[in-house]
């Protein structure tokens, strides 16, 4: 084997490896993402699996062209290598395209946020052997029941697990592990429950103004109509239009 095939063979062994710890850190970031923020519903990891389904395209044509330097596509006879370099293309106009037109996708989460998560998940094990919640954790539930009542920081669609702690003092896994806990669900279900609950509430109060779904999802915050309908369905039955349709008919 000569060194530029030797180079070669790395070369895509390194691109598969890639590939396996890329997938293995988007099944991260997806439960690290669902504990710190509100999101429920993440096209980013669609698009980041798309890369790797490219990757691993371009790592088959490679092996490929070895045995198979030539492929007949719609009559036309192709080389092997010019498919890997229109892959290649695709590849890099995915990631200048979506780092245009979708920048916040490259700075959801940062370190702190993976290793509080790694911190929440280890905590709850802890509790789970001890099968129940601390009574001075129990105490806390009424002050963050009445907290979220009063001053309705759900309604800020930039809302994390981080900023709620601050605003309540109390440590981001003491939160989380209470919320968990003592509601069953995870950060992001638990807001955005409330929020389907404030959206819910101006619906039924505003039917005769003709206040829009967008401008109930906004003032409910949400900031995506996709996440809105897919949650507002899941804790309802209906979606918003549904809903005011019913409102309607009464």
């Amino acid at each position: 084997m000569s060194c530029s095939q030797e180079f070669a063979f790395l070369l895509l062994l390194s691109m598969l490896l890639y590939c396996f710890f890329g997938y293995y850190e988007i099944l991260n970031y997806k439960k690290t993402i669902k504990t710190v923020t509100t999101a429920i519903s993440i096209p980013e990891i669609k698009w980041l699996k798309l890369l790797l389904l490219v990757m691993l395209a371009i790592i088959v044509c490679n092996i490929l062209s070895t045995a198979l330097p030539e492929v007949i596509i719609f009559g036309e006879s192709l080389s092997t290598e010019t498919i890997v370099q229109f892959e290649v293309l695709i590849l890099v106009n995915l990631i200048t395209f979506q780092g245009l037109k979708n920048p916040q996708y490259f700075r959801q989460i940062g370190r702190d946020d993976v290793r509080l998560v790694k911190e929440i998940y280890r905590m709850e094990s802890t509790s789970r052997k001890r099968e129940h919640t601390l009574v001075s954790d129990k105490e806390e539930i009424p002050r963050i029941e009445e907290y979220l009542e009063k001053n309705k920081p759900y309604l800020n669609s930039d809302l994390t697990l981080s900023m709620l702690s601050e605003e309540l003092n109390l440590h981001p896994k003491l939160l989380s592990q209470i919320i968990n806990q003592h509601f069953k669900v995870n950060f992001s279900e638990y807001i955005n429950t409330l929020r389907v609950k404030h959206a819910k509430y101006l619906l039924e109060s505003t039917k005769d103004t003709k206040l829009t779904i967008m401008e109930v999802m906004y003032d409910s915050g949400f900031n995506s109509r996709s996440v809105f309908n897919t949650f507002f369905k899941k804790k309802l039955g209906v979606t918003p239009s549904e809903f005011i349709s019913g409102l309607k008919n009464d």
